[in-house]
């Protein structure tokens, strides 16, 4: 994806490129009430592999493209972001959380909403809430040893 919006305010950010914070974070995207005006975003993640993986599939072309850095803040916290919220002393800008939490924070008005007169859904290709974008599918697998199941697996 190529993002051509290049803002002079992460706060700008933020509020006009929507599209771009898809690109930034995971699943499903939220977004926080962004702080002082720096050419950085937080993105606050799970860690690990798991944002080594994102930082070679997003967060570096992202930069790339708009000159803006990522950061990252670890591990991703429903009670964090509340907590953020309520005091309105912000760690980070963008949020993975599931997507119940999602609804739950949605709910609990601790989201921002997304600006979807920017926003083309018919060409988001992923799953789109009210005020987040989803970038991941995940599955569980059942799996078992063939030799404790020599025949043919559990029943």
């Amino acid at each position: 994806m190529t993002i051509k919006i290049k803002p002079t305010t992460r706060r700008t950010f933020i509020k006009h490129s929507a599209t771009a914070a898809a690109v930034i974070a995971a699943a499903p995207t939220i977004i926080t009430r962004a702080k002082a005006a720096d050419n950085f975003v937080v993105v606050n993640t799970w860690g690990g592999s798991w944002t080594n993986a994102e930082n070679e599939a997003f967060y570096k072309t992202f930069t790339k493209e708009t000159g803006i850095e990522v950061k990252t803040s670890t591990p991703v916290s429903f009670a964090k972001l509340k907590a953020q919220v309520e005091t309105g002393n912000y760690e980070w800008d963008v949020s993975s959380i599931n997507p119940a939490s999602l609804k739950r924070a949605d709910a609990d008005g601790l989201v921002e909403p997304l600006d979807w007169n920017i926003i083309d859904k018919s060409k988001a290709n992923v799953p789109v809430y009210a005020n987040g974008l989803g970038y991941t599918a995940l599955g569980v697998l059942i799996v078992y040893r063939t030799d404790k199941f020599p025949n043919g697996g559990p029943q």
